[in-house]
């Protein structure tokens, strides 16, 4: 939804010649959470293989081929969304993953930040502090933290955390592909919660956008309405008292003062009438 107002560009600008695990190990942030690294990489799936447009199948980095139609389709999604916030095709797994980091990174330093200022992060009605990020759930806090700024962020930061869904919901499908292998119904089940909960996330986001869209439709044909009465009143009055202008800037400067629309709007309506 808001992806055309995010362009990273070319990512060897923003981590030349570095794999993840060197960029986790030179940042600070890297301690949240167990690592950011944790909420960065992908084990199984190829991402590239799997997901890029016209993709038939999820494919492992082992070769192995996955079933997974829905899965399919919603990482489809995802991947198309954050190449175009990216501004290309994503070509390799590894610079999908320093997307990812790119991304869940800033996310982290938005929640320091709102922690550090009192920002109303909260898990169960309590607020957050720095220091009690690494034991809240990261799953948990993001769609509150979403939803508890959302009409306060601009087009740029909105863009910033539907792309880390984006991110998010890839990893999600990884994750249970890796579940399946292992034969843990339970820990696939909470892989696909995970997803749907980011899934669901972003859906809340563009209802949103609908939402502010449709009001500002219906106001602005309010607003057109208004106007063509205006005019409408602004040309029967000149109709009626012609006779007593001169000219029709004249008549725009007596009108003006009886209708509340400006003189250079009245004059280019008796002009174009």
């Amino acid at each position: 939804m808001y992806e055309n107002y995010v362009k990273i560009g070319d990512i060897k600008g923003v981590f030349p010649d570095q794999t993840l695990n060197e960029v986790c190990k030179a940042n600070p942030f890297e301690t949240g959470w167990a690592g950011l690294y944790w909420l960065c990489n992908v084990i199984e799936l190829d991402v590239q293989t799997s997901l890029t447009p016209g993709s038939e199948e999820l494919v492992g980095n082992s070769g192995t081929v996955f079933d997974f139609p829905e899965l399919l389709e919603i990482g489809c999604d995802s991947f198309s969304s954050l190449s175009k916030a990216y501004g290309k095709t994503i070509a390799t797994n590894q610079e999908f993953e320093l997307l990812c980091y790119l991304f869940t990174s800033l996310i982290y330093k938005t929640l320091l930040l709102l922690c550090e200022q009192g920002g109303g992060v909260t898990k169960e009605g309590e607020v957050v502090k720095p220091e009690q990020l690494p034991n809240v759930s990261f799953h948990e806090t993001i769609p509150n933290l979403m939803r508890h700024i959302w009409e306060v962020m601009d087009y740029g930061m909105r863009g910033i955390f539907e792309a880390f869904l984006h991110c998010q919901i890839i990893r999600a499908v990884d994750s249970s592909i890796i579940q399946h292998l292992y034969h843990d119904t339970a820990a696939m089940s909470e892989a696909l919660e995970m997803l749907y909960a980011y899934r669901n996330c972003l859906e809340w986001a563009n209802t949103v956008g609908e939402t502010r869209r449709a009001h500002a439709s219906k106001a602005a044909k309010a607003r057109h309405s208004e106007t063509d009465w205006l005019k409408e009143q602004v040309l029967q009055y000149y109709e009626e008292n012609k006779h007593a202008f001169k000219s029709l800037r004249q008549a725009a400067i007596a009108i003006e003062k009886r209708e509340p629309v400006k003189f250079r709007t009245i004059y280019k309506w008796l002009r174009e009438r």
